[in-house]
């Protein structure tokens, strides 16, 4: 195809000219981390420069700093805690995977028991649950459980904020005797 034809089906294709600035920031929010004071002023000065001086360079610039900042306020943190040695509530999602030595599935915790007042507090946390292979896990099943939250470890970095973009928290090891 030459190029005339190109140029001249991406004039017909607006958004496609949009959509690829805005990907390349959400790329780039995977591999940099900016502060959000920093892209709300890039955002502000790249569209006012695009407006007054109607430059499509400032005008990608915008788009790529719009992108850059919904990814990184897209990630919505975390509401269990960390290496914390306590009660959890959880729900089992999925079908259990065998591993050999232990069964994985994907888990929401719905609620955690502060260890200092005894309170519960409800979360909707996404968790990996690792059980040993005395212990049975179904799908839609509820259980409570004592156990620590532990960060994702292990594997390659770019497969820790994969999951971590999928919604993941960490993981929860539980064992027969664990299960309340």
């Amino acid at each position: 195809m030459k190029p005339e034809f190109l140029l001249a089906k991406l004039d017909r294709m607006p958004m496609l000219k949009a959509v690829v600035p805005f990907a390349a920031g959400i790329l780039a929010a995977d591999r940099f981390a900016l502060p959000l004071w920093f892209l709300a002023g890039a955002f502000l000065l790249s569209g006012v420069l695009a407006l007054l001086l109607r430059s499509p360079l400032c005008t990608l610039a915008m788009l790529f700093t719009a992108g850059f900042g919904a990814a990184q306020l897209r990630d919505t943190g975390r509401t269990v805690p960390y290496g914390v040695y306590t009660a959890y509530e959880l729900s089992v999602e999925g079908i259990p995977a065998d591993r050999g030595r232990y069964a994985s599935a994907e888990a929401t915790v719905t609620a955690w028991r502060d260890p200092a007042d005894g309170t519960w507090h409800p979360a909707g946390d996404r968790v990996t649950l690792h059980a040993d292979t005395l212990t049975p896990l179904h799908p839609g099943e509820r259980l409570r459980c004592r156990g620590t939250v532990r960060s994702l470890r292990g594997g390659a970095e770019s497969y820790r904020r994969l999951m971590t973009r999928r919604g993941f928290a960490g993981t929860i090891w539980l064992s027969e005797r664990t299960i309340l």
